[in-house]
Parts: C-alpha cells; structure tokens; sequence
C-alpha cells in the first residue's frame, strides 16, 4: 500500500521547485499558476484516495461515494473557473501544476509496487546452504567422525 504523507510531502517539494523554475522564466502568474494547480491536484487526489478507501471499507457506499466525488468535482470546476475568469493565474501554469502532482504520483505508486515487490521476493527466497547454522554445525560433526 502507498505511503500518502509520501506523496504529500514529495507533491509539495516538487511543486514548489516546478514554480522556483518558472520564476525564472515569469515573474508572477506562472509561478503562482503552478502552485495553485500542484495544491489543487493534491487535495483532488487525496479525495479520490479517501472516496477509495470508503468504497473498499464500508458494505454500501455507493450513494454517499457518488455524492462526494460528484460535490468535490463541482468544488474543483468553481475554483478552476473562477481563476479563470478574475485572470489570477495563467492556465498552462495551473494545467503545469495539475501535471506535476499527477506525475509523482505515478512515481510514488510505481515505487511503491516496486517496494512491495522487492520485500514480497526477500520473502520467498531460499536461503544459501552456507548460511544456515544447523548446516555447518552438521558438517562439521561429519568431518570430525
């Protein structure tokens, strides 16, 4: 299973350092674009993460599930037109920082399943005859006899 606080706390490092970038390109709405659109991709996520987790949880979640992920959408729709329409951010940066929140968390889960791969395989290994105490004591009572 995936570490949240994770994905949370690399999100946040590598949208802050998405729009640190940008400043240098632009000094003002691409850099704040960016950030609004990391933090908005972030709390979107961690919806879907918790709308998931009450599907797989509770016996029937389906109405309550459909209302919430149907609220959290209309939410996110009314942010992103309003900041659309007062021209506060500029859009490529809010589609950048959309981008970048998704994109690590494809890396996040792809080292997760890596992770859990890893230990699932240290698991099921056979241990080396060398490395076995009860091995060596036995051959070396053998070699005395």
């Amino acid at each position: 299973m995936m570490d949240m606080r994770r994905y949370y706390r690399h999100a946040v490092i590598v949208t802050i350092a998405a729009a640190a970038l940008s400043a240098l390109i632009e000094s003002k709405r691409l850099p704040v674009g960016i950030i609004v659109g990391g933090v908005l991709a972030i709390i979107n996520i961690r919806g879907l993460s918790k709308g998931l987790y009450n599907l797989l949880s509770q016996p029937h979640p389906a109405r309550r599930l459909f209302m919430a992920g149907t609220f959290r959408l209309m939410m996110l729709a009314t942010v992103i037109t309003l900041l659309a329409y007062y021209r506060l951010v500029d859009l490529l940066g809010l589609l950048a920082g959309f981008a970048v929140a998704s994109m690590v968390l494809i890396i996040e889960g792809l080292g997760a399943v890596r992770r859990e791969a890893m230990q699932a395989e240290d698991e099921e290994m056979p241990r080396c005859a060398c490395d076995t105490t009860e091995t060596s004591t036995k051959e070396a009572e053998d070699d005395r006899a």
